[in-house]
């Protein structure tokens, strides 16, 4: 065998053998789902405002560790679009956010169904329009959730779940909960 052909198979063997390594510590996943029912409180108004959203939609990429054979950790970067809340036609709100979540999921191998919980804190978008005026605010916020899926065995994911995302603008504290359904994929 010539030289060449030797550090080709060589460089093969080590990337298959990367490849192996890495997959016994974890994998790489991406995702998108749709906010089904948001609800978005105002509180700290004289009376608390309450307004059921548009459907919007949010999109992550993370990083799954596997920490046991029933327990993994997921480290993943989450956009959020919370729709828009229209406030007995007088304000308008338009939310987004960026949060960076801790997920450790729950795994049951025989059945390939999982429960997880989110944990999460990043930045928070808010865009208030009344009639004559507009203003937004970007601030630290925190979310947390639940959720439940199944695996199949291609490495797609489908799951629905539960969050709740909570901020402060200065006086106004804006909580946005409501349930979600999605799709991930894993490599």
């Amino acid at each position: 065998m010539n030289k060449s052909a030797s550090r080709l198979t060589t460089l093969l063997i080590g990337l298959l053998s990367t490849y192996t390594y890495a997959n016994d510590i974890g994998h790489l996943y991406f995702g998108a789902d749709l906010s089904i029912s948001n609800e978005t409180k105002l509180d700290g108004f004289s009376s608390p405002l309450n307004e059921t959203s548009e459907i919007g939609y949010n999109a992550h990429v993370g990083y799954l560790f596997n920490i046991h054979k029933l327990v993994k950790l997921g480290i993943e970067a989450e956009y959020r679009q919370l729709g828009e809340n229209n406030y007995l036609h007088e304000m308008i709100v338009e939310s987004s956010a960026v949060f960076v979540n801790l997920k450790p999921k729950f795994v049951n191998s025989e059945t390939l169904l999982y429960s997880a919980i989110l944990l999460g804190v990043g930045k928070v978008d808010s865009n208030f329009k009344t009639y004559d005026a507009e203003v937004s605010h970007v601030n630290t916020g925190f979310q947390y959730g639940i959720e439940v899926g199944y695996d199949f065995k291609s490495g797609l994911s489908t799951y629905l779940g539960y969050k709740e995302l909570k901020t402060d603008i200065e006086h106004i504290e804006l909580i946005s909960t409501g349930t979600y359904a999605g799709m991930s994929y894993s490599f």
